[in-house]
């Protein structure tokens, strides 16, 4: 595999408000639909970022802060692009902000007693998001638990998962984790992104570049001058247009991640690369760095590439490291433990919610299935702080055991809990997909 080296691109002016957000045009999923014999099942199809929350506003709830131990229920099929039956699965971008004491929101499918996990940590005043992968209730809502205090909560669609009965568009896709994720962006090693632009990226995948349908990806900001959001999405002859929802956001000098599942555009222009095309555009008033790592794509299932489909799983904990659950102690400075996670050789990848709990020093975590030295990065949690961040992981083999996956701390000490949401089965489950180089700079 040829190394992969930072690439900028080019800068995009824009302007939008100020997000946590606006409310959004109503979403629709990408493409037009299949033949009937395409098998469904696991499918990812991705949908026009909408909002279908706001309890700032009464958008999808009524217009008042989820209360202590309080639970909201979310309609979340024929909403936002969303179909009202077909779906196993949706993925959210879920937004706190002006929660009144620090805790965390655990969403999960109506109907089914909530599990023991978490899918947003929150300190008392913060606003931040993380992406969040539930089942759907069989009356298509899910249900969001606020274990203390007061928070407002903005929950943004992105995509969803077909079930069996589902109709795929063209664009619905498998997933294929890349062999090792590759950092595509890292603007510490130029300058920072300017205030409403935008940087537009892409890898080169040969004779697939036309059925990559998305990015899997990691998205951090990294020391922001003023209060602010990243935003992506996909790239085309129309530019970046104006951001409707956002990715994550950031306060002055946080380190700030989450995780995305971006759609991809085409350029078709003189000099345009054949490379499927994203952007991550800055809505802060002031400048920030950012960093990109990509850890898999999807692909369409029309395409030659199938990859493996998504099998969505009762949100679980195996991992907590101050209960030794997992069969590891408190991570230290540089530690890398693998873990287990029952699969076989059919076993691609996983999907899972990995929270770091009050790190004695600032420090980042990554995620990984083993054997490559790559630089990347999935969680970056400050001195004192509790956080989340989803992450797809493929597994690896380690002492001839299949499904095996690790963890590595670089800085101080912390606890780690890791909740388990569903697993990708399929074909690509051993050699992965190989990226050749990011494109040139784009003019």
């Amino acid at each position: 595999m040829r190394t992969i080296h930072t690439a900028l691109f080019c800068a995009i002016t824009l302007t939008a408000a100020a997000l946590v957000g606006p409310a959004s045009a109503a979403g629709s999923p990408l493409g037009a639909a299949l033949p009937v014999h395409i098998d469904a099942a696991g499918a990812y199809q991705s949908v026009q970022p909408t909002r279908i929350l706001d309890t700032r506003s009464g958008l999808g709830a009524p217009d008042a802060p989820i209360g202590p131990a309080g639970t909201l229920q979310l309609q979340v099929l024929g909403q936002g692009g969303v179909p009202a039956s077909g779906v196993s699965t949706v993925v959210l971008n879920v937004t706190v902000t002006a929660p009144s004491v620090s805790g965390y929101l655990t969403v999960y499918p109506s109907g089914t007693t909530r599990p023991n996990s978490s899918s947003v940590n929150f300190a008392a005043g913060w606003t931040g998001a993380n992406s969040v992968t539930v089942t759907v209730g069989t009356d298509g809502h899910v249900v969001i638990f606020n274990a203390a205090g007061t928070v407002e909560v903005i929950a943004d669609v992105v995509g969803y998962y077909l079930s069996a009965t589902g109709t795929p568009s063209y664009s619905a896709s498998s997933f294929v984790p890349l062999t090792a994720p590759i950092r595509l962006l890292d603007s510490r090693t130029g300058s920072k992104l300017a205030a409403g632009r935008a940087v537009v990226l892409g890898v080169e995948f040969g004779a697939n570049n036309f059925n990559i349908t998305s990015y899997a990806v990691t998205v951090t900001a990294v020391s922001p001058e003023k209060n602010g959001y990243l935003a992506t999405g996909a790239w085309d002859d129309n530019g970046v247009g104006t951001p409707t929802t956002s990715t994550l956001n950031f306060k002055p000098g946080a380190v700030v991640p989450n995780f995305a599942i971006v759609p991809t555009g085409f350029c078709n222009g003189i000099g345009c690369p054949e490379h499927p095309l994203f952007y991550v555009y800055n809505g802060s008033s002031g400048a920030t760095h950012v960093i990109v790592d990509v850890v898999g794509v999807y692909t369409r299932l029309t395409g030659s590439l199938q990859g493996s489909r998504f099998v969505p799983r009762e949100p679980a904990r195996v991992v907590d490291t101050r209960t030794g659950l997992g069969g590891w102690p408190t991570f230290t400075p540089k530690d890398a433990y693998y873990f287990s996670f029952w699969a076989d050789e059919t076993t691609a990848a996983i999907a899972v919610n990995v929270t770091a709990v009050a790190p004695t020093r600032s420090t980042y975590l990554k995620v990984w299935q083993g054997g490559d030295t790559s630089i990347a990065s999935n969680l970056n949690p400050a001195a004192g702080q509790t956080v989340a961040n989803a992450a797809v992981t493929p597994l690896g083999t380690y002492g001839g055991t299949v499904g095996r996956y690790w963890i590595y701390n670089d800085a101080g000490e912390t606890d780690v809990l890791v909740d388990v949401i569903g697993v990708f089965v399929g074909a690509a489950a051993v050699t992965g997909l190989v990226a050749e180089q990011p494109f040139a700079r784009f003019n």
